[in-house]
C-alpha cells in the first residue's frame, strides 16, 4: 500500500488526515482487504494503518501483512518480528501472514529454520 505523503522527499513521512480519507473511502466503497509489509514507508506504514484500524475499524477489512524473510537470522526472529508488527498494527491477530520477497535466496534458510512448521 502507498500511502499519500506529506514530504514527497520522505517516504516515511505519510500524510495521516488524507491516507485516513482514502482508506475511508476505500472502506465504504467495498475494499474488503489492507495490505501493507514491515518495511513498507520505512516501517511507518503498519504503525500509521495500526492507529487508523484502532479506531473501531478492525473487524471492517481484512489485514495482511508480511514477514521480512531478509531479516531472519534465527527461529527467534520469527516471534521477534511477528510481535514488532503485532504491536506495530495495534493488534492481537494478522488475518493473512505472508513471507515477503520469498526467493531462492531466502527459501533454503527459513525452511531450515522451520518456518512451515512455525506458521502451523
Amino acid at each position: 500500500m502507498r500511502l499519500p505523503l506529506l514530504d514527497p522527499d520522505d517516504r516515511t513521512s505519510i500524510d495521516p488526515e488524507l491516507s485516513g480519507r482514502m482508506l475511508d473511502h476505500a472502506l465504504e466503497n467495498g475494499v474488503n482487504l489492507i495490505d501493507t509489509a514491515y518495511p513498507y514507508h520505512g516501517g511507518a506504514s503498519e504503525s500509521f494503518l495500526g492507529e487508523y484500524l484502532s479506531g473501531g475499524r478492525r473487524g471492517t477489512a481484512m489485514l495482511c501483512t508480511k514477514m521480512p524473510s531478509w531479516l531472519i537470522e534465527s527461529r527467534d526472529d520469527f516471534d521477534r518480528y511477528l510481535d514488532e508488527q503485532l504491536e506495530r498494527l495495534r493488534s492481537d491477530s494478522i488475518d493473512i501472514y505472508l513471507l515477503h520477497s520469498l526467493n531462492a535466496r531466502y527459501w533454503p534458510k527459513l525452511r531450515e529454520l522451520g518456518v512451515l512448521d512455525w506458521a502451523a
